[in-house]
């Protein structure tokens, strides 16, 4: 959800108590996202100020951004007008999606200035411009335009102290609901406050603009009501989460008409749009980069499949060259009944008395024996390409097989850090392009990103949930430790570590099944309601020699027959990261 004005004023209220603060450091991580760092009385706060035209934003985040070793061009403009500038004060037009950050600073020359840094957080029509003040003067700008400076123009409709019966005059008729025409009439409400004006007038939330509109003035109350609260800084910001644990909503004002949803109170307007639009960023940036992994492996997936049809069909070619060996083999043995010029001859077979006699086709330039040593170079140009293509396809359904697990690793994969080891993993395999990462991500850091537990009796847990963390399991491992698997099927690496309290009955029957519990639910079998799982010492576990990430050969092992509902989560307990 995009902000509206009045939840851009709580945000503007809070960035006005930093007035006085110093700018220290300005970054810009991506093109459309810039951050200013305000220190004032010892204390550092980041401003954020996203710009991108579906999500315009801005707010003070607890997230630390990247700064990148080459900044942008407009980056380094800011740096040179406003490092080291003083904010002066914050202004925000009545019922405006536009701000202007007022500085105080000085030119090379050592000359005061004035500054102005405005961000327009329209969406379609996002723009910071830093201006020179008071002449308008632009100095710099995300999207280049005009030399001298022109505010947007003010939208329609009237603002909040308004009486609204005679809006409401013509929407008697009208079959829409009233939230849309107060939408298109009050300035500075968004959806959301225009919806909660429609429900504290005692309708329902959607009520349709005929059913509201004789008692407008109720309308009317409620909104001035909201405007006054908003006008006062009476905010109560809060997220509105769905019953799927993910934030739907955020406001600076409290939204009764969301009832449905869980409100989760905020200390700050802020603090309520940072974690709204965190949650929202990286649920974006998870589904984008699933979507593309899901696309990857689609496109890798019919690449191998028209390869294995190819390989599949020598093969069948190459079961012809039985036949040939036979033809050469009757012209040698019965080259004296061959005529010269002959272009094909019935020939019995001695291999099968019984049976009638084989056409050999001839080429008639060529006498009996020249046709049979041809024959015979064709069958055995026929047994190489068998053997060639028998070795190649049983590499390409290996890879087949491995685009599979994968697959089911990406299903399973809840992080974007998660998703970002599948992709380098892919990449690594030459199945995927290279794509930019997070930079938060840690796809090849050396510490073990699967999960960490800790079973009832106090002994480390470790759950591989990826081809790579698997692979990581496999390397670490000590012999002292046992490996688990779901037999039979894919599925997760587990190792389980001793704890201090290790005896000589190692492992402990309970610890060895709530491992066990771990392999079958992270594994292909997990939906399942009994699953055999495999466990050995870890030294009897090899990695396959030039195989494929996470992909091993074990002995010695036993099979234990486990539920796959691990207890560990059981009761709220959450997987440790």
């Amino acid at each position: 959800m995009t902000m509206d004005a009045s939840a851009l004023a709580g945000i503007v209220w809070e960035l006005g108590q930093q007035a006085g603060a110093r700018l220290e450091r300005i970054c810009q991580p991506s093109p459309s996202e810039l951050y200013l760092f305000l220190r004032k009385a010892g204390e550092v706060k980041r401003l954020c100020l996203g710009m991108r035209s579906d999500l315009p934003r801005l707010h003070f985040t607890a997230s630390r951004p990247e700064n990148p070793a080459h900044p942008p061009a407009f980056c380094m403009l800011l740096r040179k007008w406003l490092e080291g500038a003083r904010l002066t004060g914050v202004e925000q037009p009545p019922g405006e999606r536009w701000v202007c950050l007022r500085f105080r600073g000085r030119s090379s020359l050592g000359q005061e200035l004035a500054l102005g840094l405005v961000a327009e957080l329209i969406p379609g029509a996002t723009n910071l411009i830093l201006l020179r003040l008071p002449e308008q003067q632009v100095l710099a700008a995300l999207k280049p335009g005009a030399v001298l400076y022109q505010p947007p123009a003010l939208p329609g409709g009237v603002s909040p102290g308004r009486w609204l019966p005679e809006l409401f005059a013509d929407g008697r008729q009208d079959p829409g609901p009233a939230w849309q025409m107060l939408l298109s009439t009050v300035r500075g409400f968004g959806p959301l406050l225009a919806k909660e004006v429609v429900f504290r007038s005692g309708w329902d939330a959607d009520a349709p603009a005929q059913l509201v509109a004789p008692q407008a003035d109720r309308l009317a109350r409620f909104v001035h009501d909201l405007a006054g609260a908003v006008s006062a800084g009476r905010f109560q910001p809060a997220v509105y989460y769905g019953r799927e644990g993910k934030p739907r909503y955020w406001h600076v004002l409290e939204l009764t008409h969301l009832s449905d949803l869980v409100a989760v109170s905020m200390a700050t307007p802020s603090a309520a749009a940072d974690h709204f639009y965190t949650a929202y960023l990286q649920g974006a940036a998870f589904t984008s980069r699933r979507s593309g992994l899901r696309g990857a492996l689609s496109s890798a997936g019919k690449r191998l499949e028209r390869r294995a049809r190819a390989q599949e069909a020598d093969l069948q070619q190459a079961a012809v060259a039985g036949e040939f060996r036979l033809w050469g083999e009757l012209l040698t043995t019965f080259a004296d009944r061959v005529p010269v010029g002959a272009g094909r001859i019935d020939l019995p077979n001695y291999y099968l008395p019984d049976s009638p006699p084989v056409n050999v086709p001839l080429d008639p330039a060529l006498g009996a024996r020249a046709n049979a040593r041809r024959y015979f170079a064709r069958h055995a140009k026929g047994e190489r390409t068998r053997v060639a293509a028998g070795k190649e396809l049983e590499r390409t359904l290996a890879e087949l097989a491995y685009l599979q697990r994968v697959s089911d690793t990406v299903e399973d994969c809840r992080t974007l850090q998660d998703l970002e080891e599948v992709w380098e993993e892919l990449r690594e395999a030459g199945l995927a392009h290279p794509v930019p990462k997070s930079p938060r991500a840690g796809a090849r850091s050396g510490k073990f990103t699967g999960l960490e537990l800790v079973s009832s009796r106090g002994d480390a847990i470790l759950v591989g949930k990826n081809h790579h963390q698997n692979e990581q399991l496999v390397r670490a491992a000590r012999p002292d430790q046992v490996w688990l698997h779901a037999r039979g099927v894919p599925g997760a690496h587990v190792l389980l570590c001793p704890g201090a309290q290790a005896g000589k009955d190692w492992p402990p029957a309970d610890s060895l099944e709530e491992a066990a519990e771990l392999a079958a639910h992270f594994s292909r079998a997990g939906r399942s309601r009994w699953v055999e799982v495999d466990w050995t010492w870890a030294r009897h576990v090899r990695r396959v020699p030039q195989g494929r990430p996470g992909l091993v050969v074990y002995h010695h092992e036993q099979t234990i027959r486990v539920s796959a509902s691990p207890r560990l989560f059981a009761g709220g307990n959450s997987p440790p990261r």
